[in-house]
């Protein structure tokens, strides 16, 4: 047998008589020996020696047909497909002249032999074809019971070859159930997707996303063709994304508000330098005045985060701004009235709007005091869908006979109207402030 790396063995022995057997088969040839049969084969087909001892051969292989006792030797060329693998040999003790007949008879036990293992190689190579034809069927099986995907097929007619896969049931469609069908009135009221198989039978392949109904598919079609190069149809994949798309949506708009409330944060960060500034009498009142306006900013920022920027509950903004406020044993804040939802956009002015109540509270009014107190009732007007508010002072100082509007009153007035187009009103009396404010809870963004 010979082998790609230039070796050859013998690997079978045929003997009339067992006890003649070579042991340790196979036995590797030497290379000179492998270079003489392959010349001869090569030049004379089949090799026939009639007298071993009057025939120059290699050392090597002269002194094994000197052990061996060979008198003469016919070698008849394996054949396997085209390529020499080998040869069969047939060898006696005593020299001889071999017959035409034997010649003839030798070459046909070859060449079946050949026969034989090229039918052996064809049936492993058949079994292997049919073993992946079986793996890829699972695989295609697996494939299309598993995932939301359908595998389609349109000859060059238009007409469904083929529809199968588990995202068929999304569409409420069944497998095979278009097979026969043409593809232009199945889809007749999706222009896009004709498009897209127009292109495709013109020998284009194409890609995109697609809309049927309330699902959302991204469609890879590709053209066929025959041997010859021509057009013979297309075959397609389509993938049910409506969950992956829904999220990428929600993700552009998230990022819209996010760029928008980033915006509006900045200008009203600004707006507070501006309106701190005029009514500080020092260095220390501004930056005091203006770190307490951007506490009230950043719990606002708090509480939307909690509700991922859905809105904020009233308590909450209360309790979290005024929290500063509400130390000690002795009950300065009562909260009455039910609980009321504020939208993402209302939740911000809110919190500045109470900050700037419990400032001037503490400066001016009823926080001032030992004993004072402040009353906040909430209300929802359910017809108009408005939130009502209502902040009192008690047992607050004497209240001046003139009042003089400050920048936080100018900041109150346009937080109400401006940011969240409500209705403000600002009444001091004898036992301190009464605001009453007004806001409708529909959520304009």
């Amino acid at each position: 047998r010979f082998r790609t790396d230039d070796k050859a063995f013998i690997t079978h022995e045929w003997l009339r008589s067992e006890e003649e057997a070579a042991i340790d088969l196979p036995i590797e040839l030497s290379s000179a020996a492998v270079k003489w049969w392959l010349t001869e084969l090569k030049k004379l087909g089949i090799v026939s020696i009639q007298n071993t001892a009057s025939q120059e051969h290699p050392d090597e292989m002269r002194q094994a047909i000197e052990s061996c006792s060979i008198g003469a030797i016919m070698a008849v060329p394996a054949v396997i497909n085209g390529v020499m693998e080998g040869l069969i040999c047939f060898e006696t003790k005593n020299e001889r002249m071999w017959l035409p007949l034997e010649l003839e008879e030798a070459t046909h036990i070859v060449e079946g032999y050949s026969r034989s293992v090229e039918r052996r190689i064809e049936d492993r190579e058949q079994i292997a074809q049919e073993f992946h034809l079986r793996r890829s069927e699972e695989r295609y099986r697996m494939l299309t019971a598993h995932s939301p995907v359908i595998l389609f097929g349109i000859d060059s007619d238009g007409v469904f070859t083929l529809s199968e896969g588990l995202g068929l049931e999304s569409m409420g469609a069944g497998a095979g159930e278009v097979v026969g069908k043409s593809v232009y009135q199945v889809y007749r009221n999706y222009p896009d997707v004709l498009e897209q198989v127009n292109a495709a039978l013109s020998g284009e392949q194409s890609h995109g996303l697609t809309h049927i109904g309330d699902k959302c598919f991204e469609v890879w079609f590709t053209p066929v063709s025959d041997d010859d190069g021509a057009m013979v149809g297309l075959s397609g994949v389509a993938i049910d994304i409506t969950r992956r798309n829904k999220l990428e949506q929600q993700q552009s708009i998230m990022m819209s508000e996010l760029d928008h409330r980033v915006k509006n944060n900045i200008a009203a960060v600004m707006s507070l330098v501006g309106l701190s500034k005029p009514g500080a009498k020092s260095i220390d009142d501004f930056v005091k005045t203006l770190d307490g306006r951007l506490h009230a900013l950043a719990v606002a920022h708090s509480t939307l985060a909690k509700s991922l920027w859905s809105g904020a509950w009233m308590r909450d903004v209360l309790q979290l701004t005024l929290q500063p406020y509400m130390s000690g044993t002795v009950e300065r804040m009562r909260f009455e009235g039910p609980d009321v939802e504020l939208p993402g956009m209302l939740a911000r002015p809110m919190c500045m709007i109470i900050h700037e109540l419990a400032t001037n509270a503490v400066k001016y009014g009823s926080l001032s005091t030992a004993n004072g107190t402040v009353l906040i009732t909430m209300s929802h007007d359910t017809t108009k869908n408005s939130l009502g508010i209502s902040w009192q002072e008690f047992d607050g100082p004497a209240v001046p006979s003139v009042i003089t509007p400050g920048t936080g009153t100018s900041l109150l007035e346009g937080l109400v109207d401006h940011e969240m187009d409500g209705v403000i009103s600002l009444e001091y009396k004898v036992d301190g402030l009464v605001c009453q404010i007004t806001v409708p809870l529909e959520d304009k963004t």
